[in-house]
């Protein structure tokens, strides 16, 4: 639909020869294309030189069922088809090999060629699970910030990401996510959208007439496109997981033990409703994250610090892990080719290493000539939403039974020179501080375990933390409870109270529920989740700092034999 003034809508097509010879396209050639590569796919997945040929003739047979339905349609998606499928051809044998390096580097029974084309079955399944709920139009008010910078970037290049111009407002995410929102935005125009048509002036005339917040009026395709970034992250970090999880000893109870907890990570409830539903894009930098975690796990400290700042510049929470990683690069130092350097050289690769991720995350934005603009942006960061919580169920909605909307730059009493910014910060710090000293002792538990209690605490503790910003603990305690499984029960419930203050902030939901104040109507429900997350807090905390352990244990200790700490 095209409203516009002297604007035209063709509804039906149709080319007829009468008689003349007629060319096929060159595009034509992407459906001889598509088949090979068919061809390449069920050989490499299946092993079996017949299943490639009969998979090979089934392209070639939808093709032609393409070309007798709708040949436009079918020689146009061809092309596009064929690249996106050569690109996951080879992306899927490159993160097969990283799998395998990472098994072997942590010295497990081998991961076999036949485990991971299942481990690939199922994450296609997985996928397919998120493309049911990836096509509505999800949590509004961001979604209609992706939409609109992923218009505005494309129309005015990617240095307008953070300038107003033409009543489309400025970007409030890190460079990261705003490259990759860039980069759907170009496979819409391309594929898609060859004008990249507003939302005011794209999808159902009668969606217009009763809303104009570009989520809604966007159309589905490019919500969608939006999302896949974030949908593939939740495969590949389940795919993380899944190897993590291995040990050794014995081998068949710990494969059924790799498989339930990738598979609990595929499907929690709390995971497909951030990205598959709402359209968020935690996914991303907790899939960082986790790699951060797992190249330290197996000292690879520079590799480990350069995730992490590539992390740290897709979203800034990421950079909390910081700290702790730090401790681990100066208690393990004797990765090469440093280890001649004392316990420093690990620490000194990891600042450069995390140095070099991060400047490479800043260099496309600085070229587009968008730096006055990110650095607005970066000085903003603390102080964006300054309030006591943004939707988050944690402390601050349980000390001040909901009323959540005090600013944080009020004082802890009324004329006192500390904020409750600051209060909270600093309980933060304290809280992070004792975990960094109980990790110096070495008896705090896995750095997973760490790593996640941290994320819980600063979804916890800190003004100013939006429901979603707990995402990353996930995938780490996912790990941390293969090695403790004491920690189930933890994981299970910060699903649940994840679950929970998603549900209980979700308008969509309000709306089918018939809920008109949800302020109102929902209070207690909300204050009993936020006593929930805070009891969790305490009793994670206390079996924390209770139970015996080594930080830097993995399946074989990274400390010299006899040693105690």
């Amino acid at each position: 639909p095209d409203p516009r003034e002297l604007g035209m809508q063709v509804d039906y097509a149709r080319f007829e020869p009468r008689g003349a010879p007629i060319l096929p396209s060159p595009r034509a050639l992407y459906l001889v294309a598509l088949a090979l590569l068919a061809f390449f796919i069920a050989r490499a997945w299946s092993g079996n030189l017949s299943i490639g040929i009969f998979v090979s003739a089934l392209a070639i047979l939808v093709g032609a069922i393409g070309l007798f339905l709708a040949r436009v349609e079918t020689i146009w998606f061809a092309a596009p088809l064929f690249w996106f499928g050569l690109l996951i051809f080879f992306g899927a044998r490159i993160f097969a090999r990283a799998l395998q390096r990472l098994d072997a580097a942590q010295g497990t029974f081998a991961l076999t060629s036949r485990t991971v084309r299942i481990l690939f079955g199922v994450m296609a399944l997985a996928f397919a699970v998120r493309m049911i709920f990836a096509t509505g139009p999800g949590f509004i008010v961001d979604v209609q910030d992706y939409v609109v910078w992923s218009y505005k970037t494309v129309t005015y290049g990617l240095g307008s990401a953070y300038r107003a111009l033409d009543g489309l407002w400025i970007s409030d995410q890190s460079p990261g996510l705003v490259y990759i929102i860039h980069l759907m935005g170009l496979v819409y125009r391309a594929v898609f959208s060859p004008d990249f048509l507003y939302p005011n002036i794209a999808g159902d005339p009668n969606v217009r007439a009763l809303a104009t917040n570009p989520a809604v009026l966007a159309d589905p395709v490019q919500r969608t496109l939006l999302r896949v970034p974030s949908l593939i992250a939740d495969l590949l970090t389940g795919a993380l997981i899944f190897v993590a999880a291995r040990k050794n000893g014995a081998e068949r109870r710990s494969a059924r033990a790799s498989w339930l907890v990738a598979l609990g990570y595929w499907f929690n409830p709390a995971v497909l409703w951030n990205g598959a539903y709402w359209g968020q894009t935690d996914a991303i930098h907790s899939l960082l994250v986790l790699a951060a975690f797992l190249l330290m796990n197996v000292k690879q400290i520079g590799w480990a610090f350069f995730v992490l700042g590539i992390a740290a510049l897709t979203k800034p929470q990421a950079a909390i892990f910081a700290p702790l990683l730090l401790l681990c690069a100066w208690r393990n130092p004797s990765s090469p080719p440093l280890s001649k350097g004392g316990k420093w050289a690990g620490v000194i690769r990891a600042l450069a290493a995390g140095a070099l991720g991060a400047g490479l995350m800043l260099a496309p934005m600085i070229l587009a000539g968008g730096t006055e603009g990110m650095l607005a942006y970066f000085a903003d960061t603390v102080g964006h939403h300054p309030i006591l919580s943004a939707n988050a169920h944690n402390l601050w909605w349980l000390l001040t039974n909901g009323r959540i909307n005090v600013p944080d730059t009020s004082g802890v009493v009324a004329g006192a020179p500390l904020t409750l910014r600051a209060a909270s910060l600093l309980l933060f710090g304290a809280f992070y501080l004792a975990i960094l000293i109980k990790a110096w002792r070495g008896k705090a538990g896995e750095m997973f375990a760490l790593g996640a209690l941290i994320a819980f605490a600063f979804f916890m503790l800190p003004t100013e933390i939006h429901e979603n910003y707990g995402y990353a603990l996930l995938p780490l305690l996912a790990v941390a409870l293969t090695r403790d499984k004491k920690l189930i029960p933890f994981y299970i419930g910060v699903s649940a109270t994840m679950v929970l203050n998603y549900a209980l902030s979700d308008p969509p939901l309000f709306a089918r529920l018939g809920i008109d104040d949800p302020d109102t109507q929902l209070a207690l429900a909300r204050q009993l989740n936020a006593a929930l997350n805070t009891i969790l807090l305490i009793a994670w905390t206390i079996y924390i700092f209770a139970r015996r352990g080594i930080i830097f244990q993995t399946e074989k200790s990274l400390e010299p034999q006899g040693v105690t700490r």
